[in-house]
This record gives C-alpha cells, sequence and structure tokens, in this order.
C-alpha cells in the first residue's frame, strides 16, 4: 500500500498543471491514466468491507475516479463509501458547503471545495453560447502572450490543453492557441457591461453569416466582472502585416486581389443583412456599420483578410425613414473621414459611408503595398503627415484637409500626387484599377460615395480582369515556346491554340476584361455569375499546367519508323487546346448578348502562322456550329425522330405537357429513360407567319434552351423537337431531358401549382427551401431577359421539381430536384420586328390572374415587365404558400386591375413578416414594374435594374 501511495502522490504531482492567476488544474486525460484499478483497490482496501470492495472499486473507474483523487489527496479516503452511500459520483459532485457539511460532517469542505475545483477545470465547449462562470471557476489557461492593449480592452493569446476545449481546431497538439479581448472597465460595471454586450450581440449576429472574411466568434463569457471574448489565432493582423515583406501567401498579386474582393464582400455583409428571428416566424433586415476599418483591426491568414474588433459597430432593424447612422465616436488611426469631425472637433452624425472612406484608405495602402512593399507604404504614410487640421494645430496623418475655398475639406494634395504616380509606375495590371475604386470611395462628400455593393463589383471586376490576364498570358506563353525542346508542336495545335485564344480575348472584349481602363459590368454584380466566370479563369491556367506539366524533364524522344530509320517523334502536348475549349466554350456560351461576341470575333485578326490557313470565325452562329460537332450535336441534329421516343398515356402535368420515354433504352433493372414533352401548338404561332419564319423561330428556341447555360439558368436541357409527321398532329413537341437523378424509374415531376395544392399531402418546404424558390425562378428569368427573350407564361403551373416517388404513390414522394422553369411554348425573342403569339391568358382564365393588367392583345406588344409581373404573382404564392387563386377568391369583388392594387396594398405589405424586408421589395418590384428603361453603362438598363431590386434582394435572404 505504501508503494501506491507514494507512486500516486508522485504522478498527480507530475500532472498538476499551472493555470494563470495562480491557479491549478488536473487533465482529466492525465488523471485517468495514472489512477489503474490495481492502484484502487489497494488504496481503498482498508476502508471497505470485503464483499463491498469489488463493486466500489467498479463504481470508482466508471463515474468516480476525481472523487477518489480528491479524497486520497486529503487523505480521507475513508469518506469514499459514504460518498458512494449518498449516490455523489463524479458527475452529480456537489459544491455547495452547506450540502456537503450535511452529508458528511466531518469533511474539510474548503479543502475539499479547493480541490474538487482543480479536478473540475472548465471546459470550453464550441456552442459559442454566452456563458456567466462562477467567480472561482479554474480557468485552462496555461499561458498568456499579450498582444495589444487597445481602448476597447486587452487583447492576449492564451493556450488551452487540448482536452479542455471544443473549438473545432486542430487537436494534433496537445494544446490550442486562441485570442481572447478582454473588455476594458469603464466608469462603472453597468456601462462596461453594456459595451461588452453590444459587442458580444455584433459578433453573434455576424457569426450566423459564416462569412469567410469575417472573423469567427468561438465563445464568450463573464468571470465575475470581467468580460471576455474568444477567437481563433491567425497570424497576424494587416498593420503587422504591411510593415514586412511580402510573404509566400501573397507573391502573388491575383491572390491580394482576392483578399482585397472578399474583405469587401465582409464590410457589404456588416451593412446589410437579413435574416431569421429565433423567436417568432419573421425575418429581420438589420443595417450595421463596422465603424474602426484599419490594418490593425484587420487580421491576416492563409491568403486571406479577416475583418475583426467590431467593438464600434452598430447593427440596428431597417428603417426606411432613418437611415443607420449615429455619433461618431473616437477612434485612433489615420483613416477618419472628413464627416467624422468639424473643425473645431466637435463630433458629426456619421453613417455607412463613414466605412466606405476607411476601405478606400486601406485600399491605397494595400495598393502601394503591392507595388512598392513596406518601404512604400512607410514614405506614403510620412507624405500625408500635416502639421495642422483645417487651421488649428494638429499633427495627423488623414487623407484629407480643409478646402483652400473654405467649403468643407478636400483630398489632400499629397495623397492626389501619391496616386499618380503609383499609376504612372505600375507593374500590373491591377494597381491602376485599385487606385480608381479608391478615388471614387475617398470623396469628401459622403453622398457622392458608391455603396459597399457598388464598391464590391467594382473589386470583383478588377480580380476578374486580373484573372483573364493570366489565363491569356499562360496561352500565349505556351505559343511562344512552340519549337523549343520538348515543345514540338503540330501545325494543327498550334492554329487551334491560337483560335482558343481569339475566342478567350472576344470574351473579355464583350465584358471589358481587356479594357486597362474600365472599372466595372453590371454582369459582376450578380455573385452567381462573377463567380462562374472567376471559377472558369481559374481553371485555364490550371489546365495549362496539367498539360505541360510532363514536359519538365527531358524525355527519349526517338523512335524506329517503319523502315527501320530513327526519327525524332512529335510530342503532343496532351493537347493543350483540347483541355481548355471546354472552359473558353462555357464562358463564350455564358454571354447573353451573342451578337456583340460575333463583333469581336469579326475584329479579331487572322492567325500569322503560315500553317494556319483556317480563316477565323466571323459570326457566332459558326462558332456555335463549330462546337457542336465537337460535342456530337450539330443544328441539324436537333431535329428529332419519332422512332426513338415514345409518349407515355395518361402521364401528363397539365394541357401542354407529357413524359416519354426512349424507346429500347431499358437497362438489365427494367428502368427506363424518362423525357418531358413540352407541346407548341400551331395555334400558339401569328397568323401569316411563313413556314420560314416559324421554322427559325423554333430552332432559335430549341438552340437557347440546348445549348450549356450559366448555373443560374434553371432549365431542362432541350434535346431538341419532334416534328409533326403524323396527320392530325397539332404542335411540335420539344423534348428536354431530366436532370440527373439516382433513380430515374420513380422520378416524376410535380408542378409548384401542385405542391401549394397539397399534392404531396403534408410534405412540408423549409422557410430556406422558399427562399431557394424565389431565387432560381427571379435568375432564369433575368437569364431569359438577358438573352432577349420574353417567356410569357410566368406561372406555377410552369415551375416544376421532381420527385422521387414512393411506393404508396405521390402522398410519400419527396423532392429530389428543382425548382426548373418551363412553359416557354409562349415564349419569342425580344425583337420589335417579331410578331407577338396568342398568349396563354386569352385561353385560361386562371393565367389572367399572372397576367399584368395593361397587358391587351392586339393593342400592346408583350414587353419583359409583363414577365416581371407574373414572377411578382409568383413570389406572391410562395410566401403565402397558397395559389394566387385562393387569394382571388376573398377578392371576387374587383377587377384584374383592382386586384393588382389590393395586392400591393393589402397582401404584400405582409410578406415582410413571412419572408423579411428584402424578399418583400423584390416582390414588391415585380409588381409595380419601376424598372428604368434608360440604358447604362452597360447597355441593358432595365435588366440591370431588375437584377439589383429583385435578383440581389432576393440572393441576399437567408436563413440564419
Amino acid at each position: 500500500m505504501e508503494d501506491y501511495t507514494s507512486y500516486l502522490q508522485a504522478k498527480l504531482k507530475d500532472i498538476k498543471t499551472a493555470a494563470i492567476n495562480d491557479t491549478s488544474f488536473y487533465v482529466f486525460a492525465d488523471v485517468r491514466r495514472i489512477v489503474t484499478k490495481d492502484a484502487i483497490t489497494e488504496l481503498t482496501a482498508p476502508y471497505i468491507p470485503d464483499h463491498q470492495h469489488r463493486k466500489l472499486v467498479e463504481d470508482v473507474l466508471e463515474d468516480g475516479v476525481r472523487l477518489f483523487c480528491i479524497l486520497f489527496l486529503m487523505d480521507r479516503l475513508d469518506l469514499l463509501q459514504p460518498f458512494l452511500t449518498h449516490d455523489v459520483r463524479d458527475s452529480r459532485l456537489p459544491y455547495q458547503e452547506a450540502e456537503l457539511k450535511r452529508m458528511l460532517p466531518t469533511l474539510d469542505v474548503s479543502s475539499f471545495l479547493d480541490l474538487r475545483r482543480q479536478f473540475f477545470p472548465w471546459i470550453f465547449k464550441g456552442n459559442r453560447r454566452h456563458l456567466v462562470l462562477p467567480e472561482d471557476t479554474v480557468l485552462p489557461f496555461i499561458l498568456e502572450e499579450f498582444i495589444d492593449k487597445g481602448a476597447g480592452g486587452a487583447v492576449s493569446l492564451v493556450t488551452i490543453p487540448s482536452e479542455l476545449q471544443d473549438f473545432e481546431q486542430q487537436q494534433d497538439d496537445p494544446t490550442v492557441k486562441v485570442v481572447r479581448k478582454c473588455i476594458k472597465p469603464v466608469a462603472n460595471a453597468s456601462a462596461t457591461k453594456t459595451i461588452f454586450d453590444r459587442e458580444r450581440e455584433c459578433l453573434e449576429l455576424y457569426e450566423r453569416l459564416r462569412h469567410p472574411s469575417i472573423i469567427p466568434l468561438l465563445g464568450s463569457y463573464t468571470i465575475g466582472e470581467s468580460h471576455n471574448l474568444l477567437f481563433p489565432r491567425y497570424q497576424m493582423n494587416l498593420e503587422d502585416f504591411l510593415k514586412q515583406e511580402i510573404t509566400d501567401d501573397f507573391r502573388k498579386h491575383v491572390t491580394m486581389s482576392a483578399a482585397i474582393a472578399d474583405l469587401a464582400s465582409a464590410v457589404q455583409a456588416v451593412h446589410e443583412v437579413t435574416m431569421r428571428s429565433e423567436v417568432r416566424p419573421l425575418y429581420l433586415t438589420k443595417y450595421g456599420f463596422h465603424h474602426d476599418i484599419r490594418p490593425a483591426n484587420i487580421l491576416v491568414s492563409d491568403g486571406r483578410f479577416i475583418l475583426a474588433d467590431f467593438g464600434l459597430a452598430y447593427p440596428k432593424p431597417y428603417d426606411t425613414d432613418r437611415p443607420p447612422t449615429i455619433t461618431w465616436n473616437s477612434n485612433v488611426g489615420h483613416y477618419i473621414a472628413p464627416e467624422c469631425m468639424d473643425r473645431y472637433f466637435e463630433h458629426q452624425i456619421v453613417g455607412r459611408s463613414y466605412d466606405i472612406w476607411a476601405f478606400g484608405c486601406l485600399l491605397s495602402e494595400l495598393a502601394t503595398y503591392m507595388e512598392l512593399g513596406p518601404d512604400g507604404v512607410e514614405r506614403f504614410r510620412k507624405s500625408r503627415e500635416a502639421d495642422t487640421y483645417y487651421d488649428i494645430p494638429w499633427g495627423n496623418g488623414y487623407f484629407f484637409e480643409a478646402d483652400p475655398s473654405g467649403q468643407g475639406a478636400r483630398l489632400k494634395s499629397e495623397v492626389a500626387v501619391w496616386f499618380q504616380s503609383l499609376v504612372n509606375a505600375s507593374k500590373d495590371i491591377i494597381t491602376p484599377l485599385l487606385i480608381a475604386i479608391s478615388k471614387q470611395m475617398l470623396s469628401p462628400e459622403p453622398k457622392q460615395r458608391p455603396t459597399m455593393a457598388q464598391s464590391l463589383t467594382h473589386l470583383r471586376f478588377a480580380h476578374t480582369k486580373h484573372l483573364f490576364r493570366l489565363a491569356t498570358l499562360g496561352i500565349e506563353e505556351v505559343l511562344s515556346k512552340i519549337g523549343q525542346p520538348r515543345f514540338e508542336l503540330s501545325a494543327t495545335t498550334e492554329r487551334e491554340l491560337k483560335e482558343e485564344l481569339k475566342k478567350l480575348e472576344a470574351f473579355g472584349g464583350v465584358l471589358g476584361l481587356s479594357d486597362p481602363l474600365q472599372l466595372g459590368a453590371s454582369y459582376f454584380a450578380q455573385t452567381e455569375y462573377a463567380s462562374f466566370v472567376i471559377k472558369k479563369l481559374k481553371e485555364i491556367p490550371a489546365s495549362i499546367q496539367e498539360s505541360t506539366a510532363s514536359l519538365s524533364g527531358p524525355v527519349d524522344m526517338w523512335t524506329m519508323d517503319a523502315s527501320g530509320e530513327m526519327v525524332k517523334k512529335i510530342r503532343p502536348l496532351k493537347f493543350v487546346d483540347e483541355s481548355i475549349r471546354k472552359t473558353i466554350r462555357e464562358l463564350c456560351e455564358s454571354l447573353p448578348n451573342q451578337d456583340t461576341l460575333n463583333d469581336f470575333l469579326d475584329k479579331s485578326p487572322p492567325s500569322t502562322s503560315a500553317t494556319a490557313s483556317m480563316a477565323p470565325p466571323g459570326r457566332l452562329q459558326r462558332l456555335n456550329e463549330e462546337l457542336c460537332r465537337q460535342d456530337g450535336t450539330p443544328r441539324g441534329r436537333l431535329k428529332l425522330r419519332w422512332d426513338d421516343y415514345e409518349l407515355q398515356k395518361g402521364e401528363s402535368i397539365g394541357r401542354y405537357h407529357n413524359l416519354a420515354k426512349r424507346r429500347g433504352s431499358e437497362n438489365a433493372r427494367g428502368d427506363s429513360s424518362m423525357f418531358l414533352v413540352e407541346w407548341i401548338f400551331f395555334s400558339q404561332f401569328p397568323e401569316g407567319e411563313s413556314a420560314h419564319q416559324r421554322s427559325q423561330r423554333l430552332f432559335a428556341l430549341v438552340e437557347l434552351l440546348h445549348f450549356p447555360k450559366p448555373k443560374g439558368f434553371r432549365t431542362l436541357e432541350c434535346l431538341g423537337f419532334l416534328p409533326p409527321e403524323e396527320d392530325g398532329m397539332m404542335g411540335y413537341p420539344l423534348v428536354y431531358s431530366f436532370p440527373r437523378l439516382d433513380n430515374y424509374a420513380r422520378a416524376r415531376p410535380i408542378t409548384l401549382r401542385q405542391l401549394l395544392n397539397g399534392k404531396l399531402g403534408d410534405y412540408s418546404l423549409t422557410l430556406g427551401d422558399k427562399f431557394g424558390i424565389a431565387k432560381a425562378v427571379s435568375s432564369s428569368l433575368y437569364h431569359v431577359h438577358f438573352h432577349d427573350w420574353l417567356h410569357k407564361n410566368i406561372r406555377s403551373d410552369n415551375i416544376i421539381f421532381f420527385t422521387n416517388r414512393g411506393e404508396h404513390g405521390m402522398k410519400k414522394s419527396t423532392l429530389i430536384s428543382g425548382p426548373w422553369l418551363i412553359g416557354f411554348n409562349h415564349g419569342r425573342q425580344d425583337q420589335p420586328q417579331l410578331l407577338s403569339d396568342i398568349p396563354s391568358a386569352h385561353e385560361d382564365t386562371e393565367a389572367q390572374l399572372y397576367q399584368h393588367p395593361s397587358y391587351v392583345y392586339h393593342n400592346t406588344r408583350f414587353e419583359k415587365n409583363h414577365d416581371r409581373y407574373s414572377l411578382g404573382i409568383v413570389l406572391l404564392e410562395v410566401a403565402y404558400w397558397k395559389p394566387v387563386q385562393e387569394v382571388r377568391k376573398n377578392e371576387k369583388s374587383v377587377n384584374i386591375a383592382q386586384f393588382r392594387e389590393r395586392l400591393l396594398s393589402k397582401y404584400v405589405p405582409k410578406v415582410a413578416e413571412i419572408m423579411g424586408d428584402n424578399y418583400m421589395k423584390a416582390t414588391e418590384a415585380c409588381l409595380k414594374g419601376n424598372f428604368t428603361s434608360q440604358p447604362g453603362e452597360d447597355g441593358l438598363g432595365d435588366i440591370s435594374e431588375f437584377q439589383l431590386q429583385v435578383v440581389q434582394a432576393l440572393d441576399s435572404c437567408y436563413v440564419g
């Protein structure tokens, strides 16, 4: 027994861990490793009857090791049996002094509670809830390194044993380091808590966005009057980053431009966010600001900038009559905007435009760093130093100065000179763009500054330009190496590679990516399309690198021909042109205005290679035909054969749609490929239209729906059309393939209208599902209009999903794909010379509910706003989750025009309570149709307005 006593005492002493604040604790994993069954058995033997001994040891091992150790160190193992008799285990160990004295009057309660705290140090869980801890809690911080002591509080790096935290961090090491911010005490405890609560609640709000460039809150706790926030550890802050040579993470400027755009996205998320209320079934829109954007409050890690320090942030509910403003709260640094203080240092009212100014300052210093490094940043800061603020002696490094006219402020002349010199000396296309964006944001007049959303569009565009330049340079580099050792290429490969470069340059020309002076395009205001282009442009250098990787080392290229002579073999470049062709084709086909692409292709100079005698394609039609030949579907094959398809009797989803099977397509399981058939009846073509015009109209529609489309264009792939070969046929059936599904045999389409009518029984969609439907349909209509088409029949009957039909019929089905926009049987190109075909509203009285009241056939031409009105009705249906016909039953006394006004005044305002303010505004915009028709910089006019007011608004709706 003596041996076990000495052994356990020594081991417990060894594993006792010293913590900061003169406390210590034990890690249970270490305790459990040294407290063995034999030790418990031997040390408890003198105090336990033999017939009870085995059971007691089992109880201790199961849930009493800590209790055993506490009593062992107190030399009171005689109390172990009484504790267990009271059903006290580690998991139910009392910590109230009165309760312990009642159970065991002879126990030294003070010593017991002290040891209990050591064996039960606090374990930080990754649930991110705020915790109020007892003052005697032992916090498992074994080391603290102070980082900064700012106005908001002390920031330090604390080390925690891995076993005592659950922050979802790497646990390969025995310890984990996290950042702790301890809020600085102010006048009284209540005021300090108010400051802490505001920052904590702000962090919790933005944490729900899971934005990769907003610092995540790991947790928060209050102990006594000390309020603390916990964050992940990052490499450094941006202030330190700007003082050292550029790191490997940012060696490529394209990484920097991506990080800047992501940081701007984070600020935009802070400025405006919609998320679900946790206590009520509605969405809340909060507008806010950061109000302390500066390098010290931005963290740097793994090629990304992280927005941090929300001590002055102030999110508030959206109010159109009272924009989010607040009296400026003094902060340090040189990014203070002109509106923060008047010439007598009186604090003024500021809003989100203060963040725009600060971001412009930051952008200019980052551009300087990219071109000139840390020395350049230091010189730029020194150039801004001034001895006076207006006419008052006050040293500062602000970006503005008093306007000599006495009217407010202006950009410091030193800053303007620095900007010009930086642009003149720039070695990269990105620097002039960043400076141009910075100058916009640094307008002394707050109202003249762009919004963060507008600046984000410009920054995304600048990053995309950077990627475009790298992609074209990659192809040009390969072409420049042709003929060098290990780069022997056939003449055909060289010619085709030049053709791919030509197409890519034409794509860039349409979007302005090759214009060094252009700041942005409306295409990049749409997050989805910008992400698509960025992703595809990244693929091109990666594909080139993969194709040429095998050429890095010498390889024996000699081989013997049929005559026995040794000849040098031509090495293919893993066909670099083929590796990038698909990507470039997808980029070209994503453009809405194909005629503009044609113009750029026409202007493209012919190849100068002696071996490249093929003339470049001059029109997009020839380009598309070339691409079609490559994937096996030239235009002529869009005309399908009836021998290949069989209509399924009794399987239809409305008047215009049937299901079909491909004949002879059964696999080993007996499944058959299913298709959706959409009828275009002869009566839907305008009277007097020639056969040639009809053919062109039909082919144009099929091509729109056949060729690859952007992800946001949610239509099924149209394989082609079946000709009216049988007597009595009344139209052309378009054939659509089902989306890729796990089980074609059971998959069946179901319309949104059927869902609204409860076709799936009690199957319910979440709020996130409803947002997804709204986003998908609005984005699809945006792309329809972008391609200069009109749909003319937007309604819940023409929005479909696919269900995995259960064995007990539709009532047991679940949705597995969707939504998809169908019903193009009335669609046409939006061109003045084309006649308007008969709208469904004149054939179906229910369809009138989706048509704009001002649209009257033979009197008013159908226009884009009429499609948007129909979308607004669908958005209302999704919000209320009932078909518009049900709403109409409650408003029988009004005509169609009055019904529209009733929807706007009575039903639309309530949408905010169900789906949030942004959803409500998008719905209202569709029903009102107030989209400007004046062409903007991109020539798109009302399409851009629709994208901004509807698509972007819905895109910002989240389930928090």
